[in-house]
């Protein structure tokens, strides 16, 4: 079975956990910080994290035969 699309949020985190994992000691505060930085991206950034977002569930539906409109 294939693996579900994320969401755009989770698609940030993962590209932020990249670049910024090892500044934080726990993962409270790491995620705590990423939710803020994502509040905080600018509209042009987020749209192109929500895109990628609808190309995995794209994806994801094409995976499993269902017929996208």
């Amino acid at each position: 079975m294939s693996a579900k699309p994320q969401s755009a949020f989770f698609i940030f985190l993962g590209d932020f956990s990249r670049l910024h994992r090892t500044e934080y000691n726990s993962y409270p505060v790491f995620t705590a910080v990423a939710s803020d930085a994502w509040r905080k991206l600018d509209d042009n950034t987020k749209k192109n994290y929500e895109k990628l977002s609808r190309l995995q569930l794209q994806e994801y539906k094409i995976r499993q035969n269902v017929l996208i409109y």
